[in-house]
């Protein structure tokens, strides 16, 4: 009887010591790698701050012509000149020039006086030209101009346009103002001039329209 109960002893210490063993050496979970935070890498934005250019001349014919009147100095196609809102490509007014038949090689100028103080030599003088169809139905060839007078001999320094003005759509003309220009009196006018070879195409009533002319 004693052995028995003493194999009972030793059957339940060998049980407990098992159970011991397996709960006391049960592992600890592992720990998650150190893992380092990242962070975001923000490029630095520079903001462009864009260059304003001030025009050293504007005109955008809101409330009068500028002095843009057709030069009676010459036989003009060009026979008044007159604000309107009839059509505009800055603000809500141009100056419309209307057309008139003349005699011999057509010739539509108008143009402003500066002054003889303004010295524009490198500057680009730009300007918006509407063109009617009816001014472009000559055979010949058109030539579109900005026109400028300087100097002391008056000398008249041009920019000839031969090809691409659109006829009924606004046309941009530019001119950059040369260095041989006479400086020591300055600008005296400023103008825009048609013309063509010869004939009378020039329909008479016909108007075309300028306007947001600039010098920067």
């Amino acid at each position: 009887m004693k052995g028995k109960v003493l194999g009972v002893v030793v059957v339940l210490a060998v049980v407990f010591a098992l159970v011991f063993s397996i709960s006391g050496c049960k592992s600890n979970p592992a720990s998650p790698a150190n893992t380092a935070t990242t962070v975001p890498t923000v490029a630095a934005t520079a903001t462009a701050t864009a260059t304003i250019v001030v025009p050293v001349y504007a005109q955008g014919f809101e409330t009068s012509v500028g002095g843009f009147l057709p030069d009676t100095g010459v036989t003009n196609a060009i026979s008044s000149a007159a604000i309107s809102t009839t059509k505009a490509i800055e603000g809500t007014h141009s100056i419309a020039l209307t057309f008139q038949m003349v005699g011999g090689a057509q010739a539509a100028y108008v143009d402003k006086t500066i002054g003889g103080t303004a010295n524009w030599v490198g500057k680009t003088i730009s300007m918006k030209v509407w063109v009617p169809a009816a001014a472009l139905v000559s055979t010949t060839q058109y030539a579109f101009e900005i026109t400028i007078q300087a100097g002391t001999g008056w000398a008249t320094y041009n920019s000839w346009v031969n090809s691409g003005i659109v006829a009924d759509s606004w046309n941009t003309l530019t001119y950059v103002v040369p260095s041989n220009v006479d400086t020591l009196v300055g600008i005296w006018s400023l103008g825009f001039n048609i013309q063509e070879a010869g004939g009378t195409d020039m329909a008479a009533a016909a108007v075309l329209y300028i306007d947001d002319v600039k010098v920067q």
